[in-house]
């Protein structure tokens, strides 16, 4: 039963690829034996937070906006932004989208009146 729970927010991306008649590709992979594999020296090494995950989160926090989870969409927009202005800096493009992100899921959140108060970075 564990392994079908995991799989549940797929149902989303499977709702969200069929009404938008995108393709959609998935690959699942056993982490401990990929990485038994590939020798330990060939391996680089990033510092936490990689710069890609504040990339990733931006995308599950666009999909969670896209499935009306607006406060934990708020959550992920705000994780993403600590970690892209770290590793990305303020000045790369997609800070003012994350932004904007955050903002709209602050109005979203004042106008349907969920008892959130929205709070500052």
């Amino acid at each position: 039963m564990e392994q079908w729970s995991s799989s549940l927010p797929l149902a989303g991306c499977w709702k969200a690829a069929w009404e938008f008649a995108q393709p959609v590709y998935m690959c699942f992979v056993d982490l401990e034996k990929a990485y038994d594999r590939v020798p330990r020296g060939t391996l680089q090494y990033y510092p936490d937070p990689h710069p890609v995950h504040g990339v990733q989160l931006m995308r599950v926090g666009k999909l969670q906006h896209y499935m009306e989870r607006i406060e934990d969409a708020l959550d992920t927009f705000k994780q993403a932004y600590q970690i892209l202005k770290l590793t990305h800096g303020h000045d790369h493009p997609l800070i003012p989208e994350l932004l904007m992100k955050i903002e709209e899921c602050h109005t979203e959140i004042v106008q349907r009146g969920l008892g959130v108060s929205p709070h500052v970075l």
